[in-house]
């Protein structure tokens, strides 16, 4: 309930104003100096606030009528009161001092003790609880008081308020409400304010205590506590913002757009490092339409606490209407997805509790809610969850719910043979009905436990098992009676009943289905063109899942695997399925695959044979249009020398279009699609050509009229690019193998439908056909490497100019070839032995040689063209000997070709490293910031798989993904990822052996080698303010980047601790080398350079190196690394003495600093050796370094222990550190209720993040 403004009442008495700060540390010192002789030893063992206030007692104060006050009693209270077994003895004492002294003085003194208090440790359970005590007293206190103006407003109600407004009430109802406003006005909000964080702290507790059995406060005393509490919000310690967030609560204001407290809310809860601090917000904020996308980002918070209390916030506080249908599904699948079981367990509990009861226990109308056809996984899910939430709860009548909404499923909505009534055949009753037999499927054998435990308990029943005498016996006519009356009235609950017998209770026979699906398809098949594209989505949706319901059978005899086949053929060879629907075929070649042919010879052998028909099927067709259907007239002489100037016609330009074939296959730069496109124009060309032939022919022929066009020959190759619904169905056939088959290799019939349908698909003009094509040659290189190498090229091209949708699918199969065949398929080979290369035509020739199987050499020859066996042998050798001039034609080409060289072909290199750093360029510059999200997506997910899985190494890939972490402007997808990603890689043991020089390298390596490159790249981006964004090398890595103001927000000392956190101590030496060859490469730079880079080498680079740990230097490290460090130290002392002295004070600082990592560096055994006098030592050149190093020691006052002399920053810093001693334990204050241990990972890249590390300089 929001707190209500007062106004402030002109004729009540003014209570006197507190005495300040130096008035009471005065009186305090001085009852100190006259007590401390009384108090003695007494003080001694007891908390702190009982000390002060025994302190307090005697002291000389007196009311306004000159009655002294009794300041023992008062003591006394207070000192009991922090023990909570005395609270109500001293509400009793306090309530009979409240009505002996005047308001005034009471409020006085009361505000002066809980002044003492407030000083006191937050974490004391004394403190704790006098803080409690505080609002009991207060709530006591009744209004027959003296000096206390009361004047009670009989219109305080809800319908007073609903026709004056809240505001009317200008008066003070209750003499509680004095004293909050005293304290509030004249002690609380001012301590608000307090240097001391303890103060602060309980300030707030205190007021929040306080403000929550108050309705109502004084307008300027809501003013200035709401401005004060903003103001703690911000402040430095996470607990006292998280104790302003909850006591803010009741300040906010939906119904402003604007309000102060709503803008702070909603800031925190984004932006606030700590997670208390998000938490308080969470569970403050009011649910409104403006904080509600707030509120449901926090389900992918970093923090499983955060999640939870999201997730019980969106159950209880936001109805479903108020949501919409997308944000029900991301909280959904957020929600059921996340990885802390207790989170699961709210959201399976409480929020799909919620949501229930808000659909009136009705699943049905929670899927309509939900929309089924937007994520059928997170549907599926809520139903088994609701499932096995219902089998543990009991029912009477039928033992279990679950067994209940069987029971009145079958009733409502199947029929007498178990299918679904065609009135009720909706998306969402179908997906109950497949999981419904899904889930008594997969839970069989716990049904079956049931049931014999059920038998058990009913045979050891004596009342249950009656029986009649022996002599007593039915006639066969109440026999048969008894028995229709038992299937008439109770059939289906006995067959219920018996959980035995549950399995078949709501699946059908297996005829049945098959004619309930074909009967469905025959529908689809005679829908009018007018169909919205909702109702044909909801059919496609209806479809998959009574296909989906196929997969519940075992088929075991002859007779079910022909009905099988029968229906299946009638949906392959359905003319209009394939068309309505988007992906009607993939659905039943998963039946296929997974209950009919197991084997993937044999499924391939099913799918040749499906594709050969559906090919003659379309010729056939083709031959009947082009047989003319009336008598032909006899040709005239003009139309003679028609047909022999089209002839010449024709084969003039398949002349030319063949010396253009010529000339593109010898050219460095080949686009294979363009060549496709020209061989394609050759056939039809010749095609035309034959066409013309067979219509002479035909018109010169007299018995041409008398031949049936059934027995007509195929004059010309039949031409799938013509026919795209023929081509789409082959297809979708093809796609739909390769999807649910399990293959171990590429079969040789995979090879002949790639050249057959797969390359016509991928030139076609039907976007969805291309689709299609892409998809099948995906899959198929993932099965062969010698597929991937033959068409990288081309999944390249389609990459880069396709839609977007087919750029995915392009862009997911190249990658996941990556990750099965790595990167040596793309290396190219100087020479390639003629037995080790074998092209398509000839596994396919072998293969077809090797076929013993009845019916299938028809099937195989009349594939993509009508020939016969020995031409269609003839054209694979011919395209065989093509393939090999192609290659050898590449192979002598050169690299250093002047002609310009397209991204997608720099693939082709001699190198492993060379094909690295072109797929590196490429994911720069084609599909990172590309401007589509999916594409990004895709490509980082891919590259990160990569990484992982050991296939690349590439530091600079690294880079590119923290920068792209850090910056402000990154998709929250992404920015999950990578924020998941980094940490497991560099901590995961992949391993890659570098070409160059066989070292085995890991993520380890690959952060060392990208930390100063980050560091370098990010530092040049916020300095170099006069540069041009081009020539910054972060748009090198990052050649999209748009706002070039996103790159400035990035805190550098941030990335630093970041990745300093994530270096492992073994590393810590590889790492120190890095740094200090850097430091040695800036030094020693021209002035320019030297000055750009001077502030990165003093405050980023050592400070880098100093908070590394040396434990692994040993002699040899040290001996390598020593002459760099002293020549480091050489010339910063030689730039020292040219400097102004302004710029000094920074190189003095650095060297400081330097000499002692220097002399930490040659601790231990490596002190002996430096401790030794120079005489001793067998390098003079050794020693005279050491001679200069003890001068600068000198030069540079440093004690002999190493240490630097502080600076005033450095003693503010220590001090500043040391008077905040309850803000080091952040993390420890507050715990997390759900141990939240698998958010390791994630949890530490998200608080190095926003945290700002700033770690000291020694």
């Amino acid at each position: 309930m929001k707190l209500r403004k007062r106004d402030k009442n002109p004729s009540a008495s003014s209570a006197p104003p507190a005495p300040s700060a130096t008035s009471s540390t005065s009186s305090s010192s001085s009852i100190a100096s006259s007590t401390a002789k009384r108090a003695g030893k007494s003080t001694r063992g007891r908390s702190k606030a009982a000390r002060k206030i025994l302190k307090e007692k005697h002291a000389p104060n007196e009311d306004d009528n000159g009655k002294s006050v009794d300041i023992d009693i008062m003591a006394d209270i207070f000192q009991k009161c922090q023990h909570l077994r005395f609270h109500e003895e001293c509400i009793s004492k306090f309530r009979v001092i409240y009505h002996e002294i005047s308001h005034k003085d009471f409020c006085s003194k009361l505000s002066h003790f809980i002044r003492i208090f407030l000083r006191n440790d937050p974490k004391s359970p004394f403190t704790k609880h006098c803080i409690q005590f505080i609002p009991k007293l207060i709530n006591t206190l009744d209004n027959e008081k003296k000096g206390v103006d009361l004047k009670v407003d009989e219109t305080v109600d809800e319908l007073g308020e609903s026709m004056f407004g809240e505001e009317i009430f200008t008066e003070a109802s209750s003499g509680k409400d004095c004293v909050i406003d005293y304290i509030l006005s004249e002690l609380l909000i001012k301590e608000l304010a307090s240097v001391n964080t303890a103060v602060r702290q309980n300030s707030c507790s205190l007021i929040l205590r306080l403000l929550h059995g108050v309705n109502d406060i004084r307008r300027d005393i809501y003013n200035s506590l709401q401005l004060a509490l903003l103001d703690r919000l911000a402040d430095r310690n996470f607990l006292v913002r998280a104790l302003a967030a909850y006591t803010l609560r009741r300040f906010q204001d939906t119904s402003r757009p604007d309000d102060p407290v709503l803008t702070a809310y909603r800031f925190h809860l984004t932006k606030d490092p700590a997670f208390q601090v998000r938490l308080a917000v969470l569970m403050s904020i009011e649910a409104s339409s403006e904080t509600l996308h707030f509120i449901i980002k926090k389900v992918r918070d970093v923090k499983a606490v955060i999640r939870k209390q999201a997730y019980i916030k969106l159950a209880e506080h936001v109805p479903l209407k108020m949501l919409s249908v997308a944000q029900r599904n991301l909280v959904l699948k957020e929600g059921l997805n996340d990885r802390h079981p207790n989170v699961r367990k709210t959201v399976e509990e409480r929020l799909l509790a919620a949501w229930l009861k808000h659909c009136d226990d009705d699943v049905i109308r929670l899927l309509v809610e939900i929309d089924v056809l937007a994520d059928l996984k997170i549907s599926k899910k809520i139903l088994y969850i609701y499932a096995n939430q219902l089998m543990e709860t009991a029912c009477d009548q039928f033992g279990t719910k679950f067994h209940s909404l069987v029971h009145h499923f079958r009733q409502s909505y199947l029929d007498h043979d178990k299918l679904l009534i065609e009135e009720h055949l909706t998306p969402e009753k179908v997906l109950i009905w497949q999981c419904l037999n899904t889930f008594i499927k997969s839970n069989e054998d716990k049904f079956i436990k049931l049931a014999d435990k059920r038998f058990v308990t009913t045979s050891g029943n004596p009342a249950a098992n009656t029986s009649l005498p022996n002599n007593e016996k039915f006639t066969e006519a109440e026999t048969l009676a008894e028995e229709w009356a038992n299937q008439a009235m109770g059939e289906s609950s006995n067959q219920l009943k018996d959980d035995s017998q549950i399995a078949d209770y709501l699946l059908p026979e297996l005829p049945h289905m098959c004619q309930y699906l074909r009967k469905f398809v025959e529908t689809v098949d005679s829908l009018p063109e007018s169909t919205s594209s909702e109702e044909i989505d909801g059919k496609e949706f209806v479809y998959k899942q009574l296909v989906s319901i196929l997969l519940l059978f075992d088929v075991c005899d002859e007779a079910q695997q022909n009905y099988l086949l029968e229906m299946i053929h009638t949906i392959i060879f359905s003319p209009n399925l394939h068309i309505v629907f988007e992906d009607s075929i993939s659905p039943i070649m998963k039946f296929i695959a997974r209950r009919i042919f197991k084997d993937s010879t044999h499924l391939l052998e099913f799918t040749a044979e499906c594709t050969s028909k559906v090919y003659n099927l379309a010729a056939e067709v083709s031959v009947e249009d082009a047989i003319p259907k009336s008598k032909t007239p006899e040709p005239s002489n003009d139309t003679e020398s028609n047909y022999d100037v089209d002839y010449a016609r024709l084969t003039m330009e398949i002349e030319e279009i063949r010396d253009k074939i010529e000339k593109a296959e010898t050219e460095v730069e080949k686009d294979h699609v363009e060549t496709q496109k020209i061989k394609m124009k050759l056939i039809e060309l010749q095609s035309e050509r034959e066409r013309l032939q067979a219509r002479r022919a035909h018109r010169i022929s007299p018995m041409s009229q008398q031949i049936p066009p059934s027995q007509v020959p195929l004059s010309q190759p039949f031409n799938l690019n013509d026919h795209p619904e023929t081509l789409l169905k082959c297809l979708q056939i093809f796609v739909g193998a390769l999807e649910h088959g399990k293959f171990d290799s590429a079969h040789t019939l995979i090879f002949h439908h790639i050249d057959s349908i797969v390359i016509p698909g991928v030139i076609e003009k039907e976007e969805r056909i291309r689709a299609l094509a892409v998809k099948a040659l995906g899959l198929s290189c993932i099965l062969s490497d010698s597929l991937f190498k033959q068409h990288c090229n081309l999944l390249m091209q389609i990459l880069s100019i396709d839609s977007e949708t087919i750029r995915i699918i392009a862009l997911q199969s190249f990658l996941d070839c990556l990750c099965k065949h790595g990167i040596e398929p793309l290396i190219k080979k100087p020479e390639t032995s003629p037995n080790v290369r074998r092209s398509s035509a000839r596994l396919i020739e072998d293969d077809i040689a090797n076929l013993n199987i009845e019916g299938a050499g028809a099937d195989l020859e009349s594939i993509g063209e009508a020939e016969t066996q020995a031409d269609l042998q003839q054209s694979m050798m011919e395209d065989n000997d093509e393939d090999a001039e192609e290659l050898e034609s590449e192979a002598d080409m050169t690299i250093n070709s002047q002609k310009r060289v397209r991204p997608f072909e720099t693939l082709n290199k001699n190198s492993e490293q060379d094909i690295i750093n072109s797929l590196v360029e490429i994911f720069t510059e084609r599909l990172f910031n590309c401007g589509i999200d999916r594409i990004e997506e895709s490509a980082i997910e891919g590259f990160a798989k990569l990484m992982i899985l050991g296939v690349i190494y590439s530091p600079s890939l690294l880079s590119r993904f923290i920068i792209t972490w850090y910056l402000p402007e990154t998709k929250p997808n992404i920015l999950q990822f990578l924020g998941v990603f980094i940490p497991i890689y560099v901590g995961s043991e992949s391993k890659y052996v570098r070409e160059d020089d066989h070292i085995i390298v890991t993520g380890q390596t690959c952060l060392v080698d990208c930390f100063i490159d980050t560091l370098e790249i990010l530092y040049e981006a916020k300095n170099a303010i006069h540069k041009e964004p081009e020539e910054l090398r972060l748009f090198h890595f990052l050649p999209n980047l748009d706002d070039s103001t996103q790159y400035r927000q990035i805190d550098l000392k941030n990335v630093t601790s970041f990745m300093l956190n994530l270096v492992k101590p073994n590393q810590h030496k590889n790492l120190l080398s890095n740094l200090l060859y850097k430091m040695f490469s800036i030094v020693t730079s021209e002035d320019q350079i030297y000055k750009f880079y001077e502030d990165f080498l003093v405050e980023y680079l050592l400070k880098a190196a100093l908070r590394l740990s040396l434990d692994d230097i040993d002699d040899n490290v040290f001996g390598e690394l020593r002459p760099v460090m002293m020549k480091i130290i050489t010339r910063m002392k030689a730039r020292v003495e040219d400097m102004r002295a302004s710029r000094r004070k920074k190189i003095e600082k650095f060297i400081r600093s330097f000499l002692v990592f220097y002399k930490s560096l040659g601790r231990g055994e490596l002190n002996a050796s430096m401790s030794r006098p120079s005489s001793q030592m067998d390098d003079e050149a050794e020693a005279a370094d050491y001679d200069e190093l003890d001068q600068m020691e000198g030069d540079l006052d440093l004690d002999p222990l190493g240490s630097m002399p502080g600076s005033k920053d450095d003693s503010k810093e220590n001090n500043d550190e040391a008077g905040s001693d309850g803000e080091k334990d952040e993390e420890i204050a507050a715990e997390d209720d759900c141990n939240d241990d698998v958010d390791s990972l994630s949890d530490v890249s998200e608080t190095l993040r926003w945290s700002d590390i700033d770690e000291p300089e020694s």
